[in-house]
């Protein structure tokens, strides 16, 4: 199992998180209506997530207790469709805490309602930042729009091993 250091920001979102009640997560719904490909909306996230493969990494406990990152072997993401009656029973998932070491770091939610389209986009900030959420958004945008996605030039394990 390869894993990889947290950086220190990283480390102390990691135990703000585990400590507080709050909701460390970026995130955000957006209601497309009926001008949408969802089909093809789920292909530009799988195709997003490709490109950030620091997104499926996962967090755990190395034998000292620290929390370190785990990059999993299968990086093969897929997005779903899901059907809603109303997109108020999605409202409520939006402010969450998240159990940082037993699931993933980020959720998107695709969905199909009475009044068309919608993205939930959940990015956990311990993977984060205003910047790279602008960098995700516009990703998904080009690869819907049919352009090319380049994997990032520089990883997060080389980032955080860096700083170590």
């Amino acid at each position: 199992m390869k894993t990889f250091p947290l950086n220190q920001t990283q480390l102390a979102i990691f135990y703000a998180e585990q400590s507080a009640e709050g909701n460390y997560a970026i995130n955000f719904l957006h209601h497309y209506g009926e001008n949408v490909n969802l089909e093809k909306l789920c292909r530009a996230i799988e195709k997003m997530v490709a490109a950030h493969p620091h997104l499926m990494d996962r967090i755990t406990l190395d034998d000292e207790g620290t929390p370190v990152f785990v990059v999993p072997e299968d990086k093969h993401y897929v997005q779903t469709i899901e059907q809603i009656s109303t997109i108020d029973e999605v409202r409520a998932s939006l402010i969450h805490k998240r159990d940082l070491l037993h699931g993933p770091l980020f959720t998107f939610r695709v969905m199909q309602g009475q009044d068309g389209g919608h993205l939930l986009f959940d990015v956990h900030h311990v993977i984060s930042d205003g910047l790279t959420i602008g960098t995700l958004l516009k990703d998904i945008e080009t690869a819907y729009a049919g352009g090319e996605l380049t994997e990032e030039p520089v990883t997060a394990e080389q980032m955080n091993l860096a700083e170590a």
